[in-house]
């Protein structure tokens, strides 16, 4: 749901309550909570939106909320009716000047009192989700996380803990530097000035060192999460079925063979197949997938005959998008459709370009504009850690967990089956970075490497 749409529920939720509280009536009267903390990367965060969501049980969408802003110091306070806990808390810039490595942070409280939201607690959250919260929209996290109890919270704090205790190093990602951060009794709870010498301070400050420049808060939780998937396998999207609503687009000449209204959806090894449009896969066949931190994908797979999209938001599939020569009509399915286990982390799609490199070296011609490259043959590697590196230590790399991601590739098809997909392209797009590779069977025919820091001039090699 969008966010105006949820604004509007929890506006309506929140007026009803108001309107039947107090105790007036013989109503018992609802409970007010008052939540105040801290929001800190490796400093304080002012100017963000604090918005705290009590979950309406049974609604998607329905929510209490209670809002407030950090000062200089990054402290918030809030409070409104928020009668069901656990609360979910995110702060998110309110201009577009956010934190470059902290976009969004997310918290979780099961009742008043101190709750901070830093890169500790957005760690416990996407542990609880099993993916992060921390993409701008995601309010579904909220619903998702209704159930979760303070022992389910407990149990995540140490599971960060040990995925610290075995942080990949900056400067090498096949080496770990441990990150100690075990002053911290609660990350929710316990006191936090962000101060120096603050021992909840500090230890923020030690996890913000051990990042790469390029790496976020979301990229540390896609590592954390999934560092020990295998390559992917695209193949494994082609097992879906479920029942849609379609509705034609505008502009549409549709001459009647586009499906509308209830429709049966199917993809598998064969097709795919919306209503009565069936289409097989054929060898040369396209397929584009752009990937974001597990919570908003876009799959787009080209046929001879027409064009599927398929959008992924939050671990659904949140629709589906028909081209053909006729026009286009999109289905939203009747109920949720889940991808857990036939989605790619991150992670796997970046093992997968690890895999489909049967030559990982490249050759620049020149001219040489970023330092680390040379002249003449350089080496990619890509380490544990997700990082992409150029000719080792020291040379220049970028943190892909934290990337928007692209994949694209050609069908092979054996027997009117997809047999695999072959990679022709990687796309990595970061805030500052962005990496493009070509491949031709798998090997490297051009490399593209930008890089911008502030106050510095972008600069961009391009070799092959």
């Amino acid at each position: 749901m969008q966010l105006r749409g949820i604004i509007a529920l929890v506006f309506a939720v929140t007026v009803l309550n108001a309107c039947s509280g107090g105790g007036g009536g013989g109503q018992p009267p609802q409970p007010q909570v008052t939540l105040s903390g801290t929001v800190a990367g490796d400093a304080a965060i002012p100017s963000y939106s604090v918005d705290i969501l009590s979950q309406v049980n049974d609604l998607k969408g329905g929510a209490f909320a209670a809002k407030g802003t950090t000062g200089a110091d990054g402290r918030y306070s809030a409070t409104s009716f928020l009668p069901n806990p656990p609360f979910f808390i995110t702060a998110s810039p309110l201009f577009q000047q956010d934190q470059p490595q902290y976009p969004r942070l997310t918290s979780i409280a099961h009742r008043g009192g101190n709750a901070n939201v830093t890169a500790l607690t957005s760690l416990v959250v996407a542990q609880l989700l099993n993916r992060s919260a921390s993409a701008f929209g995601d309010f579904s996290a909220g619903f998702d996380l209704r159930t979760r109890s303070e022992s389910d919270v407990r149990a995540a704090q140490q599971q960060v803990l040990a995925y610290l205790s075995n942080r990949p190093n900056k400067d090498d990602g096949n080496a770990t530097t441990p990150v100690d951060v075990s002053v911290v009794a609660d990350f929710v709870s316990t006191p936090l000035n962000a101060v120096s010498g603050d021992p909840h301070f500090e230890a923020l400050r030690r996890l913000h060192a051990s990042m790469m420049d390029s790496e976020t808060l979301r990229g540390m939780e896609e590592h954390m999460l999934f560092r020990n998937d295998p390559p992917a396998d695209l193949r494994s999207i082609l097992d879906l079925d479920f029942v849609a609503t379609c509705a034609l687009q505008v502009p549409n000449t549709d001459d009647g063979t586009l499906p509308r209204g209830t429709t049966r959806v199917i993809l598998d090894r064969r097709a795919i197949t919306v209503g009565s449009v069936d289409l097989p896969f054929q060898q040369g066949d396209q397929l584009r997938l752009e990937a974001n931190q597990s919570f908003v994908s876009t799959w787009t797979l080209g046929f001879a005959t027409g064009q599927i999209e398929l959008n992924v938001r939050g671990g659904r599939v949140d629709s589906v998008l028909l081209s053909t020569g006729s026009g286009s009509t999109r289905c939203v399915p009747t109920t949720d459709v889940s991808v857990s286990g036939k989605h790619p982390s991150l992670i796997a799609l970046i093992r997968l370009f690890r895999q489909s490199l049967t030559n990982s070296s490249f050759s620049c011609a020149g001219p040489i504009t970023v330092s680390g490259f040379v002249a003449g043959p350089n080496a990619l590697a890509i380490e544990a850690s997700g990082a992409l590196r150029i000719n080792g230590a020291g040379g220049p790399a970028v943190h892909l967990p934290s990337f928007l991601l692209t994949i694209t590739g050609s069908i092979a098809v054996t027997g009117s089956q997809v047999q695999a997909f072959q990679l022709t392209r990687f796309h990595a797009n970061g805030r500052f970075d962005a990496v493009d590779v070509a491949l031709n069977a798998g090997q490297i025919t051009s490399l593209m490497l930008n890089r911008q820091r502030d106050g510095q001039a972008n600069q961009t090699q391009n070799c092959g």
